[in-house]
């Protein structure tokens, strides 16, 4: 009975940061709806742009794949590890189903079916939550504190961790270790896709604090329940922290050039594993045995 208690107590709050969310988002929009498709009209590559970031975005995704992997202790055998990265593939899309957090079972069924531990396979995403939302955090204080030179010795940690950690991969804490930092090297591509369309925006704030922002809007998103994929308390937080709770029409631009990229980021890195998991057994088989 407690535990039902608590699942239901998890899911009002999710229906209410959603709710207060759609309404703060709902007032930005309506205000600025028009300014926003102005932006848009005014940049003849914005389409473009945004399509090429929605693949930088996928691939990108591909670093929290192979960090989950990381994560399982004890190591995934070789032969295991492409296989687990086409699961986290395929079960990517059920976060956006009512939730927000069926991925989760999908990968705890598709591991059992590989052999893999109930208890490692949470374990490890687990971990990659933990560390996505510390690594998020992490790199909006050095953002908003230090600039972009702040950049140079986190992407030089992140690097070091997960050449470590490939160097010895069968070694659990050097595993770790690797992903952690292929996790702060997802994060920081994220942080370099919020600049991007910050100048595709037109926005005149500083670059690093608006990137900076919308981590901690990120983990926000990330940590509260009962949401599917974060969607609309990322925007709100976001325009909040960046705007001082007053939405203008470049930063609102911002949140909706994010969301559609990111959206369509998550639907190739399905799609494409979808058509791999189709197309490509024999390929499959071939990854599986190489020792990497």
């Amino acid at each position: 009975m407690q535990g039902a208690t608590r699942k239901w107590l998890f899911r009002i709050i999710g229906v209410v940061a959603l709710t207060a969310a759609v309404f703060y988002l709902w007032r930005a929009f309506a205000g600025y709806g028009v300014a926003i498709l102005e932006i848009a009209d005014q940049n003849v590559e914005f389409y473009g742009l945004i399509g090429g970031a929605a693949f930088v975005y996928a691939g990108s995704l591909l670093l929290l794949g192979w960090a989950w992997i990381a994560f399982l202790l004890p190591p995934a055998l070789p032969a295991q590890r492409f296989k687990l990265l086409r699961l986290y593939g395929l079960s990517s899309a059920a976060k956006y189903l009512p939730g927000g957090v069926l991925h989760f079972g999908g990968r705890q069924w598709g591991g059992a079916q590989l052999g893999l531990s109930q208890r490692s396979l949470a374990a490890a995403s687990i971990m990659e939550a933990g560390a996505s939302v510390f690594a998020a955090f992490l790199l909006a204080v050095l953002l908003c504190a230090g600039g972009y030179l702040t950049m140079v010795p986190a992407a030089a940690f992140a690097i070091a961790g997960v050449m470590l950690g490939g160097a010895r991969h069968h070694d659990a804490p050097l595993s770790v270790i690797r992903g952690a930092g292929l996790v702060l090297l997802f994060m920081m591509i994220m942080a370099g896709l919020v600049m991007g369309c910050a100048v595709l925006a037109g926005t005149e704030s500083a670059l690093p604090a608006l990137a900076g922002a919308y981590l901690i809007a990120w983990a926000a998103g990330f940590v509260i329940p009962g949401l599917s994929a974060g969607l609309g308390v990322r925007e709100a937080v976001f325009i909040f922290l960046a705007a001082g709770g007053e939405p203008a029409p470049d930063l609102v631009a911002v949140t909706l050039f994010m969301r559609v990229l990111t959206t369509a980021g998550d639907g190739l890195f399905f799609a494409g594993f979808l058509a791999f998991d189709r197309k490509g057994p024999r390929l499959v088989k071939e990854l599986s045995s190489i020792d990497c």
